[in-house]
């Protein structure tokens, strides 16, 4: 695959938090993705902006800057998360949830089929409100899943105008 088929993703802004020791402050947000968007970061992705209202403030202020990187929400595959990021300004939403039997067990109780279905339905709202907003879905955990039931999952990819950017893999 060509190198010019690949955009870096930056997660400073979102996994960065997650660490003891890490709570950025809004100018540091601000600060941090500058210099990110200055050595050619093709996306930032930041802390869903359904998770609280400085969130919701950090992404709207970020996504007003004007910065060359497209600014990225990582949200729940749920549609109340969906409209707020479409709401903060992003130029694109990444949706996740977990797929893993771990997960779903302990989580959303979802069968992999249903979570296909979810997935597609928070897409197509996403797409009938921003036609134009780059939109990618993810279950991060596929990793721990066998590859049958991820596969028997897969349904006939959708007529409507909804393109989900996702991790290829062959098999």
């Amino acid at each position: 695959m060509p190198l010019a088929d690949f955009a870096i993703v930056d997660t400073t802004l979102r996994e960065g938090e997650q660490f003891a020791s890490g709570d950025f402050s809004p100018a540091d947000k601000v600060e941090i993705a500058h210099l990110l968007a200055g050595i050619g970061i093709e996306y930032i992705e930041l802390t869903s902006p359904a998770v609280s209202p400085r969130a919701r403030a950090d992404c709207e202020t970020i996504a007003g800057l004007g910065l060359s990187s497209r600014i990225v929400a990582h949200i729940r595959c749920h549609a109340e998360d969906a409209r707020i990021a479409l709401g903060s300004g992003v130029g694109a939403i990444s949706m996740v949830m977990g797929a893993s039997p771990i997960l779903r067990a302990s989580g959303h109780l979802l069968a992999v089929g249903e979570i296909v279905r979810r997935a597609l339905d928070v897409a197509r709202e996403i797409r009938q409100r921003a036609p134009a907003i780059e939109l990618r879905f993810s279950t991060e955990d596929a990793f721990r899943c066998p590859i049958a039931a991820i596969a028997s999952g897969s349904p006939t990819p959708p007529a409507a105008p909804c393109r989900c950017r996702s991790t290829r893999w062959s098999g």
